[in-house]
């Protein structure tokens, strides 16, 4: 792999990353807000409840009759435990939210080990050849990278350079006598 594309993938990594931890900032502070609200449809619910004692308050100083007491106590009831269905609800919501961000603590510690291999990926490319480039830019102007094609063929007149095979002796007179039809 060269190490264009080893920055390529490091740089790529990171901004996933950001990204991955500015989703993670706003799942939090929507947790922080489930909280509030869990807590705050707790204390209605608290609130609504403590209007059962002025009903019955109420009923003894004789300011309602008992039929209109009970039909109050009843949407007082109603109105209670709708209060602690939506305290439910965002307590669902908050342990939701709470997965949310678990997540994306795992999806950040990810992508470090990611972007601590291409780390050292690059930095051991760059031990093995100092001169490489690191960015485009480096590259000198006009100079395509090698094709794979042309990568083979360099290795191949490298090797045959390295491993000159002396001539068959009776190769090159058999050659010379061959017919000239």
């Amino acid at each position: 792999m060269s190490v264009l594309k080893t920055v390529l993938k490091q740089e790529i990594t990171f901004d996933i990353g950001v990204r991955v931890d500015d989703a993670k900032s706003a799942a939090e502070h929507e947790l922080q807000q489930m909280e509030g609200r869990h807590a705050a449809f707790l204390d209605g619910a608290k609130a609504i409840e403590a209007l059962h004692a002025f009903v019955d308050k109420d009923v003894e100083e004789e300011q309602y009759d008992l039929k209109t007491a009970e039909v109050a106590k009843r949407f007082v009831t109603r109105a209670c435990n709708a209060m602690q269905n939506l305290a439910t609800q965002a307590t669902h919501l908050k342990f939701a939210q709470a997965g949310k961000v678990a997540g994306f603590d795992h999806t950040i510690k990810l992508l470090k080990g990611m972007l601590d291999v291409e780390k050292a990926k690059l930095q051991a490319m760059q031990d093995a050849d100092p001169n490489a480039p690191v960015t485009p830019r480096d590259r000198p102007t006009g100079q395509r990278p090698n094709s794979l094609k042309e990568q083979r063929l360099a290795e191949e007149d490298a090797l045959a350079d390295s491993a000159e095979v002396p001539p068959v002796e009776g190769a090159v007179e058999e050659a010379s006598r061959a017919p000239d039809s």
